[in-house]
Formats: structure tokens, C-alpha cells, sequence
């Protein structure tokens, strides 16, 4: 940290607009980086949900990188954000699906209304705003067995940041930049899954079968390595428990797990391998991105999510991955997948949605902003 003085009338020199963003991890900061490279018109400020003795020390590194490459800031608690609003000029969340899990931002967004701060939902994944998709069940709300929210609902933010359609900012994380790929015949074949199998609008049935298809191609085809790169919520699910316990149990040995994100990890396993194998999330953009074979995971309760998707090749049974997969290990198939939802990122039609709702907001003066914030921080009734 440092200290400089202020100027004479005691007012910190500023020449920004000052966004807050609240984030809902720091994995998501590898998606937006390059709103913090190419929005250089505004001053970016950041909140997640950890405080910073609570992050993994790579997310802590990254966190640092990003300050002193972009110069983004990071509050340390919702607390501090709260208490700085009469600092920041516009609000983006990426918290804004009606249920328990992302009513944590929802002081910020009652706030941003009440005193006049324009408000965006920022789309941070290929669903719930863009591609979207309902959810429909007797019981709405959190926990197994419900839906996530009512048929239809809205989310809680009006006005939304997404990535395709008119108006769309495009994907993030593609900007243009060349990426090297790999000759394949030089390394060891391999073939990397890419899940996110713990997502509630899959049947238990539908994910004991897809870990039951990993395995069986896992064990299958021992002369390839296997990537698991996995969502952190499936490393918690007794399913993938018992499915990497089955292969360690009879010594399989050619897999293993890929947790880091950050460092080019990421991006460079889906570059360079020779098959990925994707369940549906955000991650097809990327697997679009690399320009690698991909397959998808079919399950039937994600019937009409794949419909939406522009072409695709899908496997159901350990039969169709295991022969897929030596398909394109040793006789040269080459499946993709088109998702069209890629488009390429666009900073200067997000700094023109944010810096216009900005002059055109009816912001009220910083007592009576003072006043609305000691309410949501609850220091008017503490004695």
C-alpha cells in the first residue's frame, strides 16, 4: 500500500468514472480481463466474495497482476464497497438470477436504484441472459428438487451487458489475438473433459452416467492421457468421488486432475490437446475459441439446450465416446462444434452503454446518498 497527500480542498484527484463490479469468484477475473485491458475510460473496481486471507494463493496473484498491469483496485469487503458509494458512478453485477445464492449483492443493487446510480447485469455465462433457458418444477427456490426460479422470472437488474445479439459486447475473452497451436504428433495423445456436471438441471441418473462414460473411456484407451478439468463444485459430488475412487482402485493410471485456471492453464490444455469432451456451459465459447475437436455430452434434460446450438457432435453411451475417440486419435476425425454465440469482444460499445447511462443518470446529492447507505450497512439502528 502507499500514501500520498490529497489536494488543498482535501479531494482525491480523479478524472475516471469509477465502476463498481461484484464479481462471483476470482475465476471470473480471467474472463473479464479484457474489459480492464481495453475499457481504459473508466476506473474499474472490484468485489468478490472472499475476503483476501480467504483467497487460494493463485487467485492472490492474480489479483495482484491485474492491479499492476490494469490498474483495477479490489475492496476487501462488502462493508468498504458500501461505504464507498459516493465514489462510484455506475454499478455491474454479475449476481442477478432471483435465488438465495445471489441475494449477497442485492444491497448493492437497492442501493445503485435508490440513489440513482445506473445498474447492469453483466452476462457472465452462455445462460440465464443471452442463450436463456427456464427452469420449471412444483417448488422454486434453493436446494435439490427445485427449480431455480419461477417460470419466466426476471432477473433482478433491468437493463443487462450481454454478449451476442443487438447491442452485444461479444464474448470477453476473444479479442483477436493469434494463438500458437501445438503439433500433436510430438507429445503423447491426449484428450481433456471439460464438465460442469453439477449443475441441478441435470437428472442424478444423466451424471452418474456421464462419469460412468469417463471412466470406461479412461480405462479404454490407456496409450492417451486424460485431462479432467472439472467445475469446483463437481470435486464435492460423491458421483466424480466415486468415479475417480474406481479408477485408482484398479490402478488406471493414465488421468489425472486439473484444478489451476490462471497462468495460461487453461487456455493452453484446450489448445493443445487432440479431443475435448464438453458437457453444455459457457465453456463450448472456449472450446469454439481453441479450435479444438470437440464432442458434447448428450443428456436428455439438456435436449433443447443443444438444439440451440448451431452444430455439434454428441455422445450418450461409453461405446460412442471410446470409438469417437479412437476416431480421432488414429484415423483422423475431426468433430467441432459451432455454437454461434462466439462473437468477438467489443470495449467500445461497453464503454458507450456505460459512460451514456452514467450522464444520463438522475444522481442524488452525496448526503442523501450518505444517508441511504448507513441504512443497508445498518448503522443507524446500532448503539
Amino acid at each position: 500500500m502507499y500514501a500520498y497527500p490529497k489536494t488543498q480542498n482535501g479531494r482525491a484527484k480523479r478524472s475516471k468514472p469509477r465502476v463498481l463490479l461484484l464479481l462471483q469468484g476470482v475465476h471470473h477475473l480471467m474472463l473479464y480481463e479484457n474489459m480492464f485491458r481495453h475499457c481504459t475510460t473508466v476506473e474499474w473496481c472490484c468485489l468478490l466474495p472472499a475476503r483476501p486471507k480467504d483467497l487460494p494463493a493463485e487467485g492472490l496473484a492474480e489479483v495482484e497482476r491485474l492491479f499492476f498491469r490494469h490498474g483495477v483496485r479490489f475492496f476487501s469487503d462488502s462493508q468498504s464497497a458500501l461505504a464507498h458509494v459516493t465514489e462510484i458512478d455506475a454499478v455491474v453485477t454479475t449476481w442477478s438470477v432471483p435465488h438465495p445464492k445471489h441475494l449477497v449483492v442485492l444491497p448493492f443493487i437497492a442501493l445503485a436504484y435508490e440513489v440513482g446510480l445506473p445498474v447492469f447485469e453483466l452476462q457472465h455465462g452462455l445462460f440465464q441472459i443471452g442463450l436463456t433457458y427456464s427452469e420449471d418444477g412444483a417448488f422454486s427456490g434453493s436446494g435439490d428438487g427445485v427449480a431455480t426460479a419461477l417460470p419466466e422470472a426476471r432477473n433482478l437488474v433491468c437493463d443487462s451487458l450481454e454478449w451476442f445479439g443487438d447491442g452485444g459486447i461479444g464474448y470477453p475473452r476473444l479479442d483477436g489475438e493469434e494463438r500458437d497451436r501445438e503439433d500433436g504428433i510430438t507429445r503423447k495423445r491426449s484428450v481433456t473433459f471439460v464438465t460442469n456436471h453439477h449443475w441441478s438441471i441435470i437428472a442424478d441418473g444423466e451424471r452418474r452416467n456421464c462419469y460412468r462414460i469417463m471412466a470406461d473411456a479412461i480405462s479404454a484407451v490407456p496409450d492417451a492421457d486424460f485431462v479432467l478439468l472439472p467445475h469446483g463444485g463437481e470435486m464435492k459430488s460423491e458421483d466424480f468421488q466415486a468415479m475417480t475412487a474406481s479408477l485408482d482402485s484398479a490402478g488406471i493410471a493414465n488421468y489425472r486432475i486439473e484444478m489451476r485456471r490462471f497462468d495460461g492453464v487453461y487456455d493452453t490444455l484446450l489448445q493443445h490437446t487432440d479431443l475435448i469432451v464438453a458437457s453444455i456451459s459457457t465453456t463450448l465459447l472456449d472450446c469454439e475459441m481453441a479450435g479444438t475437436p470437440t464432442v458434447l455430452f448428450r443428456n436428455p434434460s439438456q435436449q433443447s439446450l443443444l438444439d440451440a446450438l448451431q452444430s455439434k457432435v454428441t455422445v450418450g453411451t461409453s461405446q460412442e465416446l471410446i470409438g469417437t475417440i479412437r476416431d480421432v486419435l488414429y484415423r483422423g476425425y475431426r468433430p467441432y462444434v459451432t455454437t454461434g454465440f462466439l462473437t468477438p469482444f467489443r470495449a467500445d460499445v461497453l464503454e458507450d452503454r456505460i459512460l451514456t447511462a452514467i450522464d444520463w443518470s438522475a444522481r442524488k446529492p452525496r448526503p442523501d446518498i450518505l444517508v441511504a447507505a448507513a441504512r443497508y450497512l445498518g448503522l443507524l439502528t446500532r448503539t
